[in-house]
């Protein structure tokens, strides 16, 4: 006692066949998974019939199709059925030409042929032969027909009053005319009520009404048609057992009777209707089925819902893919039909040369044969015919979906535009709803950033083309759109794809690079890059149809990540303007690149180590006192005087300038970067002390930690160097005192003498609370010895104190004489050229070696400056009574004594003469000067030697 109702054409001769799918969907199946009905693969269809547990369709042809139950006795009418109708106990048939038939039970008349005996075959009902009947409609005991007229007839049992003739019609076995209805356009029946929905938008009802299913206010029963008020224009209607469903022209339902599901999924006897709309997401309402306290809905959409009994609305789910068109309930299962119809093609676009593979799937496509495919360019109306050829595949969920493929034809010569693509079987038409294919220029790519992508993937890529000769985007919105790597700058094996997107609203950082020389499109594509086995140089393209590349290439390169390892310098100073440049070494190998970005960020400092327990420091303590006492008796007596004359004094340093603000916690800065075989970049303004990490870019995007971290201190002021003299043969220990010096890999100090600069490194020495260095060997000019001295932490960034230091040069000619007692007290005399006289008391130290014990012994005595060169007395090495030579060296600054060297032809005198025997050493200092370079007269080592007893 079902009918299914579709706004549209009316049922019947109007409705014609149509290629498509069949589903059965169980309405006890909790995830309502539909069943192909295969056995009806390549059948027309024109309507489904289904009541009372059961199910068939129509075909095209007028034949009953059997789907869950056989109708043999439909046999007989084969190739004139239009509609079918289930009772409880009957079946209804109407002919394309309006004649009616029935069979089986007829107790109560419900057959129409007069009597109420039942029968085997399909029975005429005789009394309508002169009415054009245009719909049937059978309830449990009694059958409803519509003329084109718009006159209701009924036939059937009327106990209840459904067959709304009045209070004395019990049993009405031949149809009767309801004079009260005209102009009625639709009606349907339920257990024992019935429906009728006039052109007007009317709804009235009749028959039983003790659940409320009327929808007039309680009462037992009507036994003629009674307007249900209060409603919008009515223009279909649907009945189950005891519920009515009336569906408006807005596309929403007003049900009543019993099984009401209400918004709350209540299960109640509602006596007035109750409006109910899908959620706004899925449309109107477009079509209604009922049976049993089962309702059936298809939206607009296509999408089917299901109710049953006081379950929640459920939607079937697995036909969200196909478009139903037609829908009809037994009462145990739905009937949904999507005719044959391109639901999707990919790829959803072409080239204008064509030869693009298109998949189109949808529904009604068979699993096999061929099928006529029409291309139609829209812009210009042209036509191509393509056959394609069904085939199967396998979806993810193990099931098989039918498809249609076929190889996009050319458009060349008609331009770029949409296509409207329809599909046929057999001799039938073209699907009347198409699915439309883009047709485009081949992009012509001018831009990809950025240009290289760490191995790993994960890589955004943007890419740009030049706008077509329209001015239109080459790039576009395309489901199968990908980005391609192929090896071998491009002339290789395909390496990689990735999917591409559209990516018109990009508007990241640009390369300083950039200069693409063409107008750049107004779209652009974005790609993540993809991972690779190892670096490469290779070619990027892109095929918007997933399939048919552009011609243009653009370089790309894979890297892996680089492995930092050195930072030079490691410091900078705090700068407005920045200044210092500053390269990061890695392991790997590095490319050369103009995208390099270097980012730096404050890095915050590290929490201070706890400090040790009270015993533990007090045992290392002993421990250490332990270790000097041992080691301070080593070489007792060696040097003594040297080491105490060598150790200047510790100059105070200066009072501290107030500490430089700090870096701000969130300063972040983010640089360009020169790339070689390193990575170079310049320091930027800082603003503060502080600790920086550091990330680099090779491609301006993918940031790589650096294991080493910069510091940013406060300016250098050199404030004095000590001493400030001291000799050109370099070794002088130079104590540089200044704001800001502190211990640095980079400390050095700077010579600069006219054209020629040297830089010596440095230490810190925290006790005295300056930096130390030694003087280099420095040539004397023709503008003496004068050199200026500047400091950095970073060999970049100096001092600008502008320090002297002034160099001398002392050169001994003779020692007269050179020998003298062990008591010392010889006056000697030291002639040579290069004395400083206005420089500090000139200082001669004479050293002995002590032979068998190993060692030396030296004793420093001060001079005095003469006309001559130096004098001073001998000192007395009393201890030895053997004679010996003790070698000479002057100091004119401070500690930085020169060894005395003379000319190589200065003898001491002959033993035969009466002088002292030659040393050993001075005999053969004396043996080597005939070797000597004319050009430099060779010097040997000055002694004065000790006579003894």
């Amino acid at each position: 006692w079902t009918f299914r109702f579709a706004m549209g054409p009316m049922p019947g001769r109007a409705i014609a066949g149509r290629h498509g799918d069949l589903y059965l969907v169980s309405v006890g199946d909790a995830k309502l998974a539909p069943r192909l009905v295969r056995e009806l693969t390549g059948e027309t269809i024109a309507a489904v019939a289904a009541g009372n547990g059961r199910t068939l369709a129509v075909s095209g042809g007028g034949t009953a199709l059997a789907v869950t139950h056989g109708a043999p006795q439909l046999d007989s009418l084969d190739g004139e059925i239009a509609q079918v109708a289930f009772g409880g106990s009957h079946t209804a048939a109407l002919t394309r030409d309006g004649r009616v038939f029935g069979v089986g039970d007829g107790a109560d008349g419900q057959l129409g042929n007069g009597g109420r005996k039942p029968a085997e075959s399909m029975t005429p009902v005789r009394a309508l032969a002169q009415r054009e009947v245009v719909q049937v409609a059978c309830a449990a005991s009694h059958t409803l027909a519509l003329t084109q007229q718009g006159d209701v007839y009924c036939w059937g049992r009327g106990f209840e009053g459904q067959l709304g003739l009045g209070e004395d019609r019990l049993v009405a076995p031949a149809p009767r005319c309801i004079s009260s209805l005209r102009g009625v356009r639709q009606v349907a029946a339920g257990g024992a009520h019935s429906v009728a929905v006039t052109a007007e938008g009317g709804a009235y009802t009749w028959g039983s009404g003790l659940c409320g299913q009327l929808g007039v206010g309680r009462c037992t029963r009507r036994a003629k048609p009674t307007r249900v008020e209060g409603l919008p224009a009515i223009v279909a209607s649907a009945c189950g057992t005891n519920h009515t469903v009336l569906l408006d022209g807005a596309g929403a339902i007003h049900s009543c009777g019993m099984t009401l599901v209400s918004a709350l999924g209540e299960q109640a006897k509602c006596f007035a209707p109750e409006r109910f709309t899908l959620p706004p997401q899925e449309g109107r309402i477009a079509e209604i089925a009922a049976s049993g306290d089962v309702t059936v809905l298809r939206s607009e959409a296509g999408r089917v819902f299901v109710w049953e009994g006081s379950d929640r609305l459920r939607r079937v789910d697995a036909l969200a893919s196909v478009t139903v068109e037609l829908v009809g309930t037994s009462g145990s299962c739905v009937l949904a039909f999507a005719p044959l119809r391109i639901a999707s093609a990919s790829p959803p676009c072409a080239p204008l040369a064509g030869g693009t593979g298109l998949v189109l799937r949808g529904s009604g496509f068979c699993s096999s044969g061929e099928a006529l495919v029409r291309f139609v360019h829209e812009p210009t109306g042209s036509t191509r015919l393509v056959t394609g050829a069904f085939s199967e595949g396998m979806v993810s969920d193990g099931s098989v979906e039918r498809l249609l493929c076929v190889e996009a034809p050319s458009f060349d010569a008609e331009g770029p535009g949409e296509v409207i693509v329809a599909v046929a079987i057999a001799d039938a038409d073209f699907t009347p709803h198409c699915f439309r294919v883009r047709y485009y220029e081949e992009p012509a790519l001018i831009d990809i950033f950025p240009r290289a992508a760490p191995i790993g993937g994960g890589t955004e890529l943007v890419v740009r083309a030049m706008a077509t000769v329209a001015g239109d985007a080459a790039l576009f919105e395309s489901r199968a759109a990908c980005g391609s790597w192929f090896g071998e700058e491009g002339k290789g094996h395909l390496l990689a794809s990735a999917p591409a997107e559209l990516h018109s609203s990009f508007k990241g950082p640009r390369p300083r690079r950039l200069n693409l020389g063409h107008q750049a499109g107004p779209g652009a594509v974005r790609v993540v890059s993809p991972t690779v086995g190892s670096a490469a140089m290779c070619a990027f393209s892109i095929a918007m149809d997933g399939q048919t590349f552009a011609k243009s290439r653009l370089p790309f390169r894979f890297y892996e990540a680089p492995r930092f390892t050195a930072l030079a310098p490691s410091c900078a100073w705090v700068s407005a303007e920045g200044g210092a440049t500053v390269v990061i070494t890695s392991l790997s190998d590095l490319f050369a690149s103009d995208d390099v970005l270097v980012r730096l960020k404050h890095k915050p400092p590290e929490p201070p180590e706890p400090e040790p327990e009270p015993e533990a420091a007090a045992e290392e303590g002993e421990g250490e006192g332990e270790g000097e006492g041992e080691g301070s008796g080593s070489g007792e007596g060696e040097g003594e005087g040297e080491e105490a004359a060598d150790t200047p004094p510790p100059v105070p340093p200066p009072p501290p300038l107030p500490p430089p603000p700090s870096l701000p916690e969130d300063y972040e800065a983010t640089l360009e970067a020169r790339c070689g075989k390193e990575v170079a970049f310049r320091m930027p303004p800082t603003g503060g002390e502080g600790a920086l990490s550091l990330e680099v870019a090779m491609n301006g995007v993918d940031f790589e930690s650096v294991p080493l971290e910069l510091n940013v201190y406060a300016r250098l002021s050199l404030k004095s160097i000590s001493p400030s003299l001291g000799p050109s043969i370099g070794g002088t220990t130079l104590q540089l005192h200044g704001d800001g010096l502190r211990d640095a890999p980079g400390l050095c100090a700077l010579f600069v003498a006219g054209g020629r600069r040297e830089v010596v490194e440095a230490r810190f020495d925290a006790e005295r609370g300056c930096a130390v260095c030694e003087t280099p060997p420095w040539e004397m000019g023709p503008a003496g010895g004068d050199v200026i001295i500047e400091a950095s932490l970073n060999g970049q960034e100096w001092t600008v104190s502008c320090h002297h230091f002034r160099y001398h040069e002392c050169v001994i000619s003779a020692v007269e004489p050179d020998f003298g007692p062990l008591a010392g007290g010889t006056e000697v005399l030291l002639r040579g050229s290069g004395l400083l006289e206005d420089g500090p008391t000139p200082r001669v130290r004479f050293t002995r070696a002590r032979g068998e014990e190993g060692g030396e012994e030296s004793i420093v005595v001060d001079g005095a400056l003469c006309d001559e060169g130096i004098s001073l007395r001998t000192p007395a090495f009393e201890d030895s009574a053997e004679s010996f030579a003790a070698t000479l060296a002057v100091a004119l600054s401070n500690n930085d004594f020169v060894p005395v060297t003379l000319p190589a032809d200065q003898s001491p005198p002959d033993t035969e003469e009466g002088g002292p025997p030659a040393d050993d050493a001075t005999a053969e200092g004396a043996d080597a000067a005939p070797g000597a370079a004319a050009a430099e007269p060779a010097r040997v080592a000055g002694a004065f030697r000790y006579e003894g007893k």
